[in-house]
């Protein structure tokens, strides 16, 4: 949804040649919605001051032929209460150790998350997390521990618990790829 790409020419192209060449050229599942001039500094990657990921869950008995490969199927009853409640234990700065790719080393772990929502609309429960950088995986991990939370498996105190303990196998599964989405970049 939110993907952003830089790239250098050799020739002086504008924004509208460069995005129908660029179209034209692309598989029909793949757009480029819009193009223009950035500064040389600019690098899609690291000029971003936060980025935002919404996980997208279908939670009714009978999958979508539709959504299937856009969203987790999640057929069993969900209580969305206590995954908004637990989810706010994320906002702000912390060591995200807990929810980080298992044996991944980084230099740290410790990431800003500054803003984080579950909300539904109808079958439909979305996560929305925006940070300023994320560990892989992260927001799956936190996805399937909140699902434990949906279930009643966990308390949101418990979710609260698993992050300030920073241990992976505390936390709950790897929610699948299926459903989360690059919702927008901030520079």
């Amino acid at each position: 949804m939110g993907q952003v790409v830089s790239l250098r020419t050799e020739k002086s192209i504008d924004g509208l040649s460069l995005r129908r060449g660029v179209n034209s050229l692309l598989p029909r599942d793949i757009r480029a919605l819009d193009a223009t001039d950035a500064d040389d500094a600019f690098h899609a990657r690291y000029s971003a001051k936060s980025k935002t990921y919404v996980y997208c869950i279908l939670n009714r008995p009978c999958n979508s032929p539709f959504l299937t490969r856009y969203v987790l199927h999640f057929p069993h009853s969900l209580d969305i209460a206590p995954m908004k409640a637990a989810i706010r234990a994320v906002v702000g700065e912390h060591d995200f150790s807990a929810f980080k790719k298992k044996d991944e080393l980084y230099r740290s772990t410790v990431r800003e998350v500054e803003r984080a929502a579950v909300a539904s609309k109808g079958d439909m429960v979305y996560v929305v997390i925006e940070a300023t950088g994320f560990l892989r995986y992260m927001v799956r991990n936190i996805v399937g521990t909140l699902l434990e939370v949906g279930q009643g498996r966990m308390k949101p105190e418990g979710f609260r618990a698993v992050l300030d303990a920073g241990v992976r196998e505390e936390a709950g599964p790897t929610a699948p790829p299926q459903g989360l989405f690059l919702r927008a970049i901030r520079y």
